[in-house]
């Protein structure tokens, strides 16, 4: 773990406007080391909360979106739509590349700024904000979506906490925490959100689990009665922009906080891994039996 990391000091409470990058600078557990837990190694949940690898493509994409559709009037502040190159070349040409580092108050492409330390807000691809904003638009419509965004405050949007839940020292980060609706609602990029296709995605991806600790970490610090419903809005990246908005029920948050609660469960385990220092990967060796959808015919 970096010593940066390590700096942090834990504060209970939520802060609006913290970067994104600041934010998983955070040496707390978030429910992302909880979701990789379930999947039964602690080696590999260790390594992701130890990560200090650049964020990938997808990623900083997936950030960019929810900075475009929760706090548009502070995206500057973190973005700017790619500029061209300002640096010339040997035959006195400007460079044709987009910039993607700020340097000295230049915008350099990749070639011309190697070896300078980028300063200023993060150059993204204008092709990418461009369907970043189109899907901006598609969420705008949504009649549900749109009118819980317009009645939340600002300030109650793009929310990142440091909680102490379920006696551990942890961060999440909420969308946005409508009090006047009593909802939660996060945002979610995907490929299909066709209701067949995204129950599993759910699932498989941990969306009931994070939605059980965020709402339990909401209702810690906003009140019990504050919030009663965990809002999924997913947003297809591709043409038309399909939206889908899922209410993620009690009944089901309350089974994947029962899993993360378990005894050989994902905090426990955790807890126990802090205690000794030690995270062992998968055990040594395991049955592998057939996913549950295989069924056999007779005479098979």
């Amino acid at each position: 773990m970096s010593a940066e990391k390590l700096s942090v000091k834990f504060k209970e409470g939520f802060y609006h406007l913290v970067p994104s990058d600041e934010y998983h600078s955070w040496p707390f557990v978030s429910s992302s080391i909880l979701k990789i837990m379930l999947k039964g190694s602690a080696e590999k949940a260790k390594d992701y909360f130890d990560d200090t690898k650049e964020p990938t493509p997808s990623q900083n994409f997936g950030s960019m979106f929810h900075k475009l559709c929760l706090e548009p009037d502070d995206f500057s502040s973190e973005y700017t739509v790619g500029p061209e190159c300002m640096a010339r070349q040997k035959n006195g040409k400007r460079c044709s590349y987009r910039a993607s580092i700020c340097w000295r108050n230049q915008w350099l492409c990749k070639k011309h700024g190697q070896g300078a330390e980028h300063s200023g807000p993060q150059s993204v691809n204008p092709d990418e904000y461009s369907k970043a904003k189109l899907m901006m638009e598609k969420v705008n419509s949504h009649p549900v979506v749109s009118s819980i965004l317009k009645d939340t405050p600002q300030e109650m949007k793009e929310l990142s906490g440091q909680l102490n839940l379920l006696g551990l020292e942890m961060k999440l980060r909420l969308d946005c925490a409508s009090t006047y609706h009593r909802t939660i609602l996060d945002f979610k990029t995907c490929i299909d959100n066709s209701p067949e296709v995204f129950k599993n995605v759910a699932w498989n991806y941990g969306y009931w689990h994070q939605a059980f600790i965020y709402m339990e970490g909401a209702k810690k610090l906003f009140g019990k009665n504050s919030f009663t419903r965990f809002l999924v809005c997913a947003v297809e990246k591709e043409p038309p922009f399909s939206i889908a908005c899922y209410e993620l029920g009690e009944e089901g948050r309350e089974r994947a906080g029962s899993q993360l609660l378990s005894k050989d469960g994902p905090v426990y385990t955790w807890k126990e891994c802090l205690a000794t220092d030690k995270y062992p990967d998968h055990p040594l060796l395991m049955d592998l039996t057939l996913p549950k959808y295989i069924t056999y015919k007779k005479g098979d």
